[in-house]
């Protein structure tokens, strides 16, 4: 992940937290999409570099777009051959 744009919509859940931290040790640039400034700041802790209250607060391209609100879409922010991933609720 060293180098690659990652974002993660609803970032602030249990799940976010565990990719947050993760993609930012293995050096991917995170930037998390929660609701709340305080949900931020936790984010911000575990390595997200960017943090944002609404999606198309976002600043792309990036290379790894993971959804875990099904009405959010990535299309439009994905770097060209990036991915787009929906998680399941």
């Amino acid at each position: 992940m060293t180098g690659r744009r990652l974002r993660l919509t609803g970032a602030s859940g249990g799940v976010g937290h565990y990719l947050t931290e993760l993609s930012a040790a293995a050096g991917a640039e995170v930037t998390a999409v929660t609701g709340t400034a305080e949900r931020g700041a936790r984010l911000r802790e575990l390595g997200a570099a960017g943090i944002v209250h609404a999606v198309d607060e976002a600043d792309g391209p990036f290379d790894v777009v993971l959804e875990r609100c099904p009405a959010a879409t990535g299309t439009p922010f994905t770097a060209p051959c990036g991915r787009c991933s929906q998680a399941p609720r």
